[in-house]
């Protein structure tokens, strides 16, 4: 989102760089709990149930877009290559990492998984970046964003409740059906797009009330009232994610009724927390750096589970997971992220153009001058 004309907003790649590190540390977390003797004496919510830290990109997603194209119109061709240069070349380099090097049956069926993992499908793990799964869901969300634009420029409030209401009720639908909507509401668009609509709300209200600073304590008081709610969320056995519980599987599915609503709940909390943090009259020591993190937090994302896979069941007898991935991952992840960034990543970032005109007289901001190319 930088220019050379024009200042960007810092704090969003703040929020990038946590989200990023949140997930890094919550996959860590993972790979060593079954197998590491050593734990931490303390228990932090929001890294054991990392995962958290996606529906908070796709808010940021939801914001960035809906900031951009505020009082504009989008230029469809431009908007969708501006998509395609941001995430497929990376992307393609990850997929194919993961077709080629992966055991395979034949070069035929190394080519299609390859073609197939192109495609924005949800459901689909590159072996070594499994977490671009939700990458997948965003490319689905780009797809349907200008009718997405078009629809809530037009009708605000009452659009944004009927969709809302429809993936309610849809996710209501599944649970009834299947007995379960716990990886429908997290794995796919149907989950996801509460948070990317949440984004869209909080950059109408960024921009209606952007005027007003709120006191430097407000985002630190978002944060304990989401820490709190995760906290009553995901004490409740029959509520989880991730279950940690002795003798029962990582990795296991329930039935709650809570997951047909806690994507919309989700959304709004890291709205709030977002929207919080933006408007605060706050200064953050090591700005520029932590910034520094979010630019480069895709290449960050797309990487580490490589480096916890290599590295974090090496120091399992000596280190916690904690410790694992502040002291090792996180560095070498960083490094390999830098790496990949402007190796992989940069070249094509440069290569973008605006992708919306005004509309409206004045409706351009400068921000938004700059963000057009993000």
């Amino acid at each position: 989102m930088q220019s050379a004309n024009t200042p960007y907003l810092e704090k969003l790649d703040h929020l990038r760089a946590a989200a990023a590190i949140i997930v890094m540390l919550f996959h860590t977390q993972l790979a060593v709990w079954k197998t590491s003797t050593v734990h931490d004496p303390f228990r932090i919510i929001l890294i054991d149930q990392g995962h958290i830290g996606v529906p908070l990109f796709m808010v940021i997603s939801g914001f960035i877009l809906s900031h951009i194209v505020a009082r504009n119109k989008i230029e469809l061709k431009q908007f969708y290559l501006n998509r395609i240069l941001r995430i497929y070349p990376l992307l393609i380099v990850a997929v194919a990492l993961s077709s080629f090097a992966a055991p395979s049956p034949g070069n035929v069926s190394r080519a299609a998984v390859f073609l197939v993992g192109l495609l924005p499908l949800s459901g689909y793990y590159p072996v070594y970046s499994s977490p671009l799964w939700s990458v997948y869901v965003e490319l689905q969300f780009y797809l349907v964003f200008p009718l997405l634009h078009a629809m809530l420029d037009r009708y605000r409030a009452r659009a944004y409740l009927l969709l809302f209401a429809f993936l309610i009720a849809l996710r209501l639908l599944i649970r009834l059906s299947a007995g379960t909507v716990h990886q429908f509401a997290f794995f796919s668009i149907f989950g996801g797009l509460d948070a990317f609509l949440f984004g869209c709300l909080a950059s109408e209200l960024f921009e209606r009330y952007r005027g007003r600073m709120l006191p430097a304590w407000a985002p630190a008081a978002a944060l304990v009232i989401v820490t709190l709610v995760m906290v009553g969320i995901f004490s409740d056995p029959a509520f989880f994610h991730v279950d940690y519980r002795p003798g029962f599987d990582l990795y296991s599915t329930n039935d709650s009724l809570l997951w047909v609503i806690w994507p919309t709940i989700q959304g709004a909390l890291f709205a709030g927390l977002l929207l919080s943090y933006l408007m605060a009259d706050l200064r953050i020591w090591a700005s520029r750096q932590i910034a520094w993190v979010g630019t480069i937090s895709y290449s960050f994302y797309a990487w580490h589970a490589l480096v916890v896979s290599a590295f974090a069941p090496r120091f399992a007898t000596y280190l916690s997971p904690y410790l694992i991935g502040v002291l090792v991952v996180l560095p070498i992840s960083l490094a390999v992220a830098a790496m990949s960034y402007y190796v992989v990543e940069f070249p094509f970032l440069s290569l973008r153009r605006r992708y919306v005109s005004a509309r409206r007289r004045g409706g351009e901001s400068a921000e938004l001058k700059e963000a057009a190319l993000a």
